[in-house]
């Protein structure tokens, strides 16, 4: 499977944007160069790819119903305490993204969680 480009790109700068929130003004390229953060979101990236394909042979999948549902769990969209379209176009367009994009990212990301939930099962005992 490949992986494009924009997939990396988004994994590390979700890495880049959670350690500055970790180290604050003190984070910079050069931490992020010595934490190897490049390395780290490709692995990541590589893992995600790896639950993705394991998920497609399982037959798991997501729906639009639960994508919708999801999303309007998203604090970041809301607006008085709800869910808000106009919220939500708003801070896409700030982080330079398409709807369509956001919620195929979102679609994956619900699939990993489904495929991650099953290795989180309990085990029944055997008599």
């Amino acid at each position: 499977t490949e992986i494009p480009l924009t997939d990396l790109q988004n994994e590390y700068s979700s890495l880049y944007s959670q350690y500055q929130q970790m180290f604050g003004a003190s984070f910079n390229k050069e931490l992020a160069q010595q934490l190897k953060l490049e390395d780290a979101a490709l692995q990541r990236v590589i893992q995600k790819t790896l639950l993705l394909n394991y998920a497609s042979d399982l037959g798991l999948m997501v729906t639009d119903k639960e994508v919708a549902k999801e999303l309007v769990k998203i604090n970041s969209f809301f607006k008085d305490g709800k869910f808000d379209k106009h919220t939500y176009v708003t801070v896409l367009k700030q982080n330079r993204r398409t709807a369509t994009e956001f919620e195929a990212q979102l679609k994956q990301d619900l699939l990993v969680q489904k495929i991650q939930n099953i290795f989180n099962l309990p085990l029944s005992k055997m008599r």
